[in-house]
């Protein structure tokens, strides 16, 4: 069972949502679609939204989103928007400068919007882990059958699992790191 440290320990949230979702094929990036009566921003907001410790979280957009999320940022007292960038690099790093005030030992998730499953548990578990180290990520084990090589080889060319883990949102760092 995790430990319990992590109830007094204040915590920040980068969610990034700033990307256009075109590979999704929608006119409407996924991260403002309707999953089961909330966008999925929401989900992702909810996610977070009460778990103890929670200071701020700045959703990172794309202001040509405006009319997408103004709308399910509204309600939320302690959620702030900043202006994403070209990339997923360029807008972590603009939610960080956002939180420029931050001590060193603060700490901060990085969360993907389109992202909505995350758990209450999940973050728990890594503000635990930010007890005893400076990052932490969430991953899974890879169930897929990978293969490299070009398609006639594929058969033959299966990777070994057993090692492979998919790194996950939110991943969690002291802010000085």
């Amino acid at each position: 069972m995790p430990s319990q440290n992590c109830l007094s320990k204040s915590f920040y949230v980068v969610i990034v949502c700033a990307g256009s979702a075109a590979r999704f094929g929608s006119d409407i990036p996924k991260q403002y679609l309707k999953l089961a009566g909330k966008t999925v921003l929401q989900r992702s907001i909810d996610a977070f939204i009460g778990t103890e410790g929670l200071r701020d979280i700045c959703v990172v957009v794309n202001p040509a989103h405006e009319k997408y999320y103004s709308e399910i940022i509204t309600p939320y007292s302690n959620v702030s928007v900043c202006e994403g960038g070209d990339d997923r690099y360029s807008s972590v790093y603009s939610g960080l400068k956002y939180f420029s005030k931050l001590k060193c030992e603060d700490i901060v998730l990085v969360h993907d919007a389109a992202r909505p499953f995350v758990k209450g548990a999940e973050i728990r578990s890594l503000l635990n882990a930010m007890e005893t180290y400076d990052a932490a990520t969430l991953s899974a084990p890879v169930v897929d059958t990978l293969c490299y090589g070009d398609r006639e080889a594929l058969a033959q060319n299966r990777v070994d699992r057993n090692n492979l883990w998919a790194l996950q949102t939110p991943q969690a760092f002291k802010y000085g790191t």
